[in-house]
């Protein structure tokens, strides 16, 4: 749920400044949800995007009740800095670092990774950061932190003058536990949004043994995990957000993980490609539902890959199809995630849902009758083109699945 986010610091010899200016390297979710975090506690966050997207204020929907908004200040190479943050990616993460790297610096390295990072301090946050138009950015966060730390004592004033903490030195095997951790949400997360299980089977009991099978397969000389304290009460906590919202806090959490679970799934796909090689070496002995699981998720495939059915069809009769529905907007479906309506087109079935749900137009079409900008479509997860008037042609039984644009840098 968290992509590498590397801090790398001026070894100045002391940490105990007023206000810290930070330049942080991605304009994702993580990278702002940082930058909002380092304002409120009175640093001057400056942000740069990896992909040169333009930065753009966010309504901020943080656990509980607070609401706020966020507006991200853009940096250059020159501007000078006390910290630099790199929230981006794994793969993007040794192209940052050679562009954007102090080179005398000692770095922080915030992932959720199962080997340690050459000359880096590891350090995995408890955060959950996702965007969505409707909404804004989601942000749960105890402000809790673990390091795996043997060489830097300052490291833990550091992040605590930076404002995360408590601060909690861990062994390297407790720390590779939670990268698997990651890793076994991310597959759960992946089954669901393919289909594989229903949200009614999400267990403690699944998930803990999904990990267990990772550990199982990871196991080397060079990676040591362990099932990591608080591990069991992390994903109780987990499979109820994803069983049954109840409260403030579990809507911001529950939204996050739709919108990481909505095509094309980036995140997902990138922090299980770790786990490909050692799975296909040791998985293969492995039965029932966990690893089958992970067979699925370490499978190397995309969603668009390992889907069968055409996307068009050619034809003119009505078709039932089923509407997979956002989160967002489920309150105007009486609830529903899965509405079943009888269209031959993509703009048909959109149309069907408006005819169901008369609240729901406004959200579908803007004011001259074409679909939402803001809605990114996909047919049995074969993204339309954006701009589509949504003349596709749809065959019996394609799931139209509807996301409210994931934004990020």
């Amino acid at each position: 749920m968290r992509p590498i986010l590397v801090l790398m610091v001026q070894p100045t010899g002391s940490f105990r400044l007023s206000s810290l200016a930070v330049r942080i390297i991605g304009a994702g979710a993580v990278g702002m949800a940082c930058g909002y975090l380092l304002q409120r506690r009175g640093h001057k966050p400056l942000h740069v995007s990896m992909r040169g997207a333009p930065l753009h204020e966010l309504p901020i929907a943080m656990q509980g009740t607070a609401r706020a908004r966020y507006r991200p200040a853009a940096t250059t190479h020159a501007f000078p800095v006390d910290v630099t943050l790199f929230a981006v990616g794994p793969h993007e993460v040794a192209h940052a670092l050679a562009t954007w790297g102090q080179p005398d610096g000692r770095n922080l390295v915030f992932c959720a990774h199962p080997e340690p990072q050459e000359g880096a301090v590891m350090v995995f946050p408890q955060i959950s950061a996702e965007i969505c138009p409707m909404r804004g950015l989601g942000i749960v966060t105890s402000g809790a932190v673990e390091i795996c730390n043997e060489s830097q004592p300052h490291v833990p004033d550091l992040l605590l003058e930076l404002g995360f903490g408590p601060v909690n030195i861990v062994k390297r095997a407790h720390f590779a536990g939670r990268a698997l951790q990651t890793a076994a949400a991310y597959v759960v997360l992946l089954a669901l949004s393919r289909g594989e299980i229903t949200r009614d089977q999400v267990s403690q009991a699944l998930l803990i043994d999904i990990m267990r099978l990772l550990i199982e397969a990871m196991s080397a000389p060079e990676i040591a995990a362990q099932l990591p304290d608080g591990c069991s009460r992390a994903f109780a906590e987990l499979a109820l957000h994803i069983r049954a919202p109840t409260s403030p806090e579990n809507d911001v959490l529950s939204q996050n993980l739709e919108a990481l679970m909505a095509p094309p799934q980036r995140k997902l796909h990138g922090h299980l490609a770790l786990y490909h090689a050692p799975w296909r070496r040791h998985g293969s002995a492995f039965e029932g539902l966990a690893a089958r699981l992970i067979n699925l998720a370490t499978s190397g495939r995309s969603s668009n890959e390992l889907s069968s059915r055409p996307m068009c069809k050619k034809g003119s009769s009505m078709q039932e199809v089923i509407v997979i529905v956002p989160l967002s907007i489920r309150p105007y479906v009486d609830g529903q995630s899965r509405v079943t309506v009888e269209a031959q087109t993509v703009r048909g079935a959109l149309r069907a849902m408006s005819a169901k749900f008369a609240q729901l137009n406004e959200h579908l079409f803007d004011s001259k009758d074409e679909i939402n900008r803001f809605i990114r479509i996909f047919v049995n997860g074969r993204p339309v083109p954006l701009g589509s008037r949504g003349d596709e042609s749809l065959e019996s039984g394609a799931e139209v699945t509807l996301v409210l644009a994931l934004a990020g840098g």
